[in-house]
């Protein structure tokens, strides 16, 4: 059973404990999290071409990208509206300048929540199952194995929400039992997961006779 976008959307949508409290900070970091929740909530409801993991169409989506951003009237009525401010220190040309390096940062994480939703469904048929294991993708998402459909659980970590703007290359793909980090690798976009999943089934296998050892 996949995990699909549309769960994994839905597990990012989950309002952490600390936004409900009925406190100045509870209020302020609601809306702290609403305002970075609406640029991952982005990534799904744009129409842009699914990622081609074995020809790697990043141009195809940048080209449908920047179609997307040129013919959006509110993006630049918005930056007009800032480079008019007195307070802004940038002008309005400026601004309009910086959209091809929106459109990389944009296009470079879409792949990234592309190559997690793909490393999840792999590593989830090789490591459900195992308790308190969880699985960090650059240290932003932390996914975790259930026993209920979809088998599945994601958590943001919002407050490593900038390292999806770290993901050019690849991310570090972290390995821990609860909060301990038994492997971390950097994973370069490719079409293998593979030989990383054997790594972790032997350091997962040390640290159970580990955990044995010390418990006998």
């Amino acid at each position: 059973m996949l995990y699909t976008s549309f769960e994994f959307l839905e597990d990012i949508q989950t309002i952490p404990e600390k936004c409900v409290k009925d406190t100045p900070e509870g209020a302020k970091a609601n809306r702290d999290f609403m305002h970075k929740l609406k640029v991952l909530q982005s990534f799904f409801w744009r129409k842009l071409p699914p990622y081609d993991f074995k020809d790697d169409n990043m141009d195809a989506i940048k080209e449908a990208l920047e179609v997307s951003v040129d013919g959006d009237e509110l993006l630049f009525g918005y930056t007009y509206f800032l480079s008019s401010n007195t307070n802004f220190d940038y002008s309005w040309n400026y601004l309009r300048m910086q959209m091809d390096n929106y459109i990389d940062f944009y296009s470079e994480a879409y792949r990234f929540i592309s190559y997690v939703l793909k490393d999840i469904d792999e590593l989830k048929a090789n490591l459900c199952g195992l308790e308190n294991l969880h699985i960090y993708f650059n240290e932003l998402f932390d996914v975790t194995f259930i026993d209920d459909k979809p088998f599945v659980k994601t958590i943001v970590n919002w407050e490593s929400f900038y390292q999806i703007n770290k993901v050019k290359n690849g991310y570090y793909l972290s390995v821990k039992i609860d909060k301990t980090t038994l492997l971390t690798f950097y994973r370069k976009y490719n079409n293998k997961l593979n030989p990383n999943i054997s790594r972790i089934n032997q350091i997962l296998a040390t640290w159970k006779d580990q955990t044995e050892k010390n418990k006998a």
